[in-house]
């Protein structure tokens, strides 16, 4: 309100109130386009039909994660950049997880990866070579790992 109300510009609201001139930008934004109601925290699970139609509407209209964030009232535009960059990674379906379960759509997305990868026959003899050292680099890191397990289980039977 300060800023908004003629109290000065951005860089004096910013200093009158000690926080950085980012996010005296970020709240005139959602104040400019939500009133009030932008500037309140928001404690809600975005649904995943509403993160689709975010995602959709940023990418179809070009809009930067910024200009997404303050038009859809998201608390922060690095959301829908997450949601995004996601979005294009691993397709929609990547946008109906909760928070932290990111790391299992990428696990689940490179395994779909590997399944659809092409018959033999069908790659190229450098693409055949990259994946058997690949390959050999797994085969080796697990049976590292498995080692290191029974090792582990050995010394607390000790114990």
């Amino acid at each position: 309100m300060h800023y908004v109300e003629g109290n000065g510009g951005q860089r004096e609201a910013a200093a009158y109130f000690n926080v950085e001139i980012t996010s005296v930008r970020k709240w005139v934004r959602a104040y400019l386009k939500h009133g009030l109601d932008g500037l309140k925290r928001k404690r809600t699970h975005t649904s995943y039909q509403e993160k689709l139609r975010i995602v959709l509407t940023t990418i179809n209209e070009k809009l930067s994660p910024r200009e997404a964030a303050a038009r859809f009232n998201v608390s922060d535009s690095s959301v829908v950049r997450n949601w995004v960059n996601l979005y294009k990674d691993y397709g929609p379906e990547s946008l109906n997880t909760r928070r932290g379960t990111t790391k299992n759509v990428k696990k689940k997305a490179e395994s779909n990866k590997v399944a659809n990868a092409r018959p033999p026959e069908q790659m190229t003899p450098e693409e055949l070579a990259d994946e058997l050292r690949y390959l050999r680099a797994e085969n080796a890191y697990l049976k590292k790992l498995e080692a290191l397990v029974q090792s582990e289980k050995l010394k607390k039977k000790r114990k």
